[in-house]
Order: structure tokens, then sequence, then C-alpha cells
């Protein structure tokens, strides 16, 4: 029997911690067609979460709430935006979807596009994938007979260099090529007027060999800082009568500052006339910078999420895995860009997980259990 503490105040780097959630995989799993069949995305994961952690109840909370992650990881997402925007439509996918499931092989790709969709938004503080590896299991427990008696490989350690019965079995990543050299962080129906606003960002910067050389409250010093001055004072002017007011700067003193709050006010009416993008490309200078990987996925997130292409692409593949881009006459080449990635992505994990879980059988499974606990 599992000792039902709480874990989710315990340091989850813990090999103690790890080694619990790993026993309580084990033994949920078990009975993990029973305890998920007919739950619908949040019901499901609820289950799941206390199952493995002992705290979250399936009956008590919204949607919302299961997002744990609070703090800004640049991988992924922000936070407040996966709360507020990716989880709920997410779970109207998903709830969509599984209502819809008419056979083993849209089964089996459900389960992928729920691992596709949540390891991308990341949800949770800890255990993601452990989270998404079981949830992607209950969908094939309950729709893929063949199935039955294989698994993914339990995690019981928190590195895999510590546990090496992980290194044969982890699943050919499908973030790489997903994000790799992916042009986006603008949307694609930018408006040009917001675009100007958008080029703003690159005109005010901090350099610190050039413009802290520069006193705006006196004659510049020569004329290469007089240049720069007069130049930053045009762009201030240009913002203001593209309609984002911002205060004149009048010293040097504070000038590092005043640069952050101006890009600030730029990102925040763009993000707000456009929810889910990100308009602060990566710079190193300014703290809090997001990285590109975070933007990427945000805007993978949204165009599969708020655009009918994109659910138009997700249930194509669900249904058939058909190429979705040959019912599309047209689209704008950045959104292509996004679902033709997507598709290939899904292939990766949908061949991973069959080649996992042809490995991985009962026999299999017991035995690196009773290897790790016993």
């Amino acid at each position: 029997m599992i000792n039902r503490i709480d874990l989710t105040e315990k340091d989850t780097n813990s090999d103690d911690i790890r080694l619990e959630r790993a026993k309580r995989q084990y033994e949920f799993e078990k009975k993990l067609k029973e305890e998920t069949r007919g739950k619908h995305f949040f019901k499901r994961h609820a289950a799941i979460r206390e199952a493995l952690w002992g705290s979250q109840r399936p009956d008590d909370y919204e949607v919302q709430s299961l997002v744990t992650r609070e703090k800004h990881n640049p991988d992924y997402p922000n936070p407040e935006l996966v709360k507020k925007l990716y989880i709920p439509q997410i779970q109207d996918f998903m709830d969509q979807a599984y209502d819809r499931i008419e056979n083993s092989e849209q089964g089996f790709r459900l389960a992928t596009i729920s691992y596709f969709l949540n390891i991308l938004a990341h949800q949770y503080n800890d255990g993601n994938g452990q989270t998404n590896r079981l949830a992607s299991l209950s969908y094939i427990r309950e729709f893929c007979p063949q199935y039955d008696g294989h698994f993914f490989p339990i995690k019981y350690a928190s590195d895999y260099e510590k546990d090496t019965s992980q290194i044969d079995w982890s699943l050919p990543t499908f973030s790489k090529p997903l994000v790799e050299n992916l042009t986006c962080g603008l949307p694609y129906n930018l408006e040009p007027e917001d675009r100007k606003i958008y080029e703003f960002i690159s005109k005010f910067k901090i350099d610190k060999d050039e413009y802290l050389e520069i006193g705006l409250d006196d004659e510049p010093a020569d004329e290469k800082t007089k240049g720069i001055a007069m130049q930053f004072n045009v762009n201030l002017k240009n913002l203001k009568n593209a309609g984002i007011e911002v205060d004149a700067i009048d010293t040097v003193q504070h000038m590092d500052t005043k640069v952050n709050i101006i890009n600030r006010k730029i990102r925040d009416v763009l993000e707000e006339r456009y929810p889910g993008y990100f308009f602060n490309p990566y710079r190193s200078d300014i703290p809090g910078s997001m990285s590109l990987d975070h933007q990427k996925k945000s805007f993978i997130l949204t165009s599969l999420l708020y655009t009918p292409q994109g659910i138009n692409a997700l249930f194509s593949y669900l249904y058939n895995g058909s190429d979705f881009s040959k019912s599309e006459e047209y689209m704008d080449p950045r959104l292509r860009d996004v679902l033709e990635r997507t598709m290939n992505s899904l292939s990766i994990i949908e061949n991973g997980f069959k080649d996992v879980l042809q490995a991985e059988t009962t026999k299999v499974h017991e035995e690196k259990y009773n290897s790790k606990t016993i």
C-alpha cells in the first residue's frame, strides 16, 4: 500500500520523492483503465495527479487549477497564458476529440496529440512528463486493446544518468525539429501599423558604449553622441504619434530604466491587441527577456488552438493522419510552417510511442520495478 502523503510541497528533485512517485505510478497503472475510462480531459488529469501526488481532488477544481507552474521558465510559455488561454482550449479540443473517437487508430492519435499539446504547454511545476505519459497511456488503454500488457517505462531517478533503464527508451525528441529555425514571434495577421510599433523595440536599446555617454540635459560632447541623442528623441516622438505615450528622457542617469519601460509599454500594447503572442525578441541585456523557445512554443500553441486552420489540422491528423495542407489552397507561410512542423512532430511521437510500448512488456516492466524497489 502506497502512503498517501502530499508530495506537492516536497523536494521534487529528491530521488526518494521520485521513487515514491514511481511506486505510485506502478500501482496506479494496474487500475488505470478503470480509473480514467469515460473521463474527459480535466477529470482524467486530476485523477492522475491525485494518484501520483496525493493532493488534487478530481471534483474540486476548474481546469485552470491544473496549472501549477507559477515561475517563468525560459523554455516554455508564460504560465499565465497557459492558465488563461492554452489549457482551456486544450481541454475544449481534447473533449471534442475524445467524444468523436471511432477506432483504435484514432484513439492512439488522440494519445499522441494529448502528449504533444500538454508537453508544449508544460502546465505543471513538476512531473509534466510523468503525468502526460500516464494520460496518453490511459487513452491507449481505453481505445487500443492491442497494447494491453504494454507500458511506458517509469522514471525512477531525478535524471537519466542515475537511471540507466531510461536511456534505451527515451522518446525521440519532437521539440527540436518543431522549433529549430522557426520564423515566428509575430502574429501572421499583424497589421502594418502595429508592425511599425513593434519595430520601435529594436530602436530603443541599451548601448553602454554610446547611450550612457550622452547627457540629454546637456549639449552632447561630440557629433556622434549628438546624432544618437537626436535619433533617440525622434523615436520618442514617432512612438507618441503611434499612440504610445512615454515620458521624455531628460537625463542620462536612468537611461537604462527608461529604455526598459518604453519597450515594456510597446509590448503591453501589442500583447493586448494580439493575445497569446510575445513581442520582445530575446535580449540578454534586458532582465526578464524571454528566450526564443518560449516565444516559439507560445506561437505554435496559439496557431494550433486559436486559428481555424490549426484546429482543422489537429482533427485531420486525429481522423486519418493525413496532411492538412492538401485541403488548404491558401495559408500564411508562417502558419503553414507551424502546421507542417506539427504534423512532423506528431508523427515522431506516434512512432516513438509504438516503439516504446512494443519493447516495454509486462514482464520487462515488472523486472525493472523489482530491480529499483526491492
